[in-house]
């Protein structure tokens, strides 16, 4: 059976695991910066090995970005969901070997400060639009 792109039950497991690793990252959000965050991802990564996503690895991203959404929105109660699902995206490519990088930038707007972060899969923002993106000044990526 299959219900928006995700097949039952095979992909419950995949739910599950988003929803133990945002609780993780919300949890360690709290007590770690970001970068360590980062390269806890990275620990068993090696460099000489990494690829590009190919488009069953695109596919498998989207899952998880839309299932990440669905949790965070749902569940979490979060309207900041970019952070903690770019972990989760990143450490998801980190252990299949995929290039990747996550970006966080900073947009000024009048006296308010809007942080916003997003992953970069073969060099291109995956799940954002460029254009949206342009009005950031990025503080940490590339």
């Amino acid at each position: 059976m299959e219900y928006k792109g995700y097949r039952v039950p095979q992909d419950l497991g995949l739910l599950a695991g988003l929803f133990f690793l945002l609780v993780y990252y919300s949890l360690f959000l709290q007590f770690l910066p970001v970068p360590r965050l980062i390269e806890s991802a990275r620990r068993n990564l090696r460099r000489e090995s990494l690829r590009e996503a190919d488009s069953s690895d695109k596919e498998k991203l989207n899952k998880i970005w839309r299932g990440c959404g669905f949790l965070l929105n749902r569940l979490f109660r979060t309207s900041k969901p970019c952070l903690r699902r770019t972990l989760v995206l990143h450490r998801w490519c980190c252990k299949h070997s995929i290039a990747s990088t996550v970006v966080v930038g900073f947009l000024k707007n009048g006296r308010e400060l809007k942080g916003h972060s997003w992953l970069l899969v073969n060099g291109e923002p995956f799940g954002e639009r460029p254009a949206d993106l342009e009005k950031y000044t990025q503080v940490l990526g590339e």
